[in-house]
């Protein structure tokens, strides 16, 4: 399996690496490429449906559902290449979705997790880009622990809601 899926991610780095080092590639250029790497750490889980919704305007909703029973287990909202995550994290538009039950934050490069609005976890990171050179370095040792850790934390169980404070930020996010 390991091989697999470094030969997945292989591919995704090569791919979004082309895309990067042309600078008029924006946030939505690396899209289809994304959906292929979750599709295929996915495959494995029983989950049927990647939901990426091109008509949602002005961050109504995080830009992919994975969805198993055509119930959404993990939402993902995708950034441009270089964007910074932390300003990300006080957004708004987070803000607004930090009421799912299980979020990712991702840049393409770096992953951020999110369960009911509290972070969840350390940061993954499987490349670096440099804007300068306009060129993507990938972490291959992060790979598995990536798909790993995504499969896992799609299947976690939710957390009980324990306070008014809590439900009110999880029924904001919907």
């Amino acid at each position: 399996m390991f091989f697999n899926m470094k030969s997945q991610f292989d591919d995704y780095f090569q791919e979004i690496s082309a895309k990067y080092s042309r600078e008029q590639t924006s946030e939505m250029g690396y899209r289809t490429e994304f959906e292929i790497l979750l599709k295929n750490i996915f495959e494995s889980t029983g989950v049927i449906d990647i939901d990426h919704d091109a008509r949602a305007r002005q961050g109504n909703k995080p830009d992919f559902a994975i969805l198993k029973n055509n119930i959404p287990i993990l939402y993902i909202e995708v950034k441009d290449i270089g964007v910074d995550l932390n300003k990300v994290e006080k957004s708004e538009q987070m803000i607004r979705y930090y009421g799912y039950a299980n979020l990712v934050l991702t840049d393409y490069l770096e992953f951020r997790f999110y369960r009911n609005g509290e972070k969840y976890g350390d940061s993954i990171i499987i490349g670096e880009y440099n804007k300068n050179s306009r060129k993507l370095d990938s972490f291959p040792d992060k790979y598995e622990y990536l798909a790993q850790t995504l499969k896992d934390f799609a299947a976690s169980h939710k957390e009980p809601i324990k306070s008014g404070k809590h439900l009110s930020k999880i029924m904001g996010g919907k």
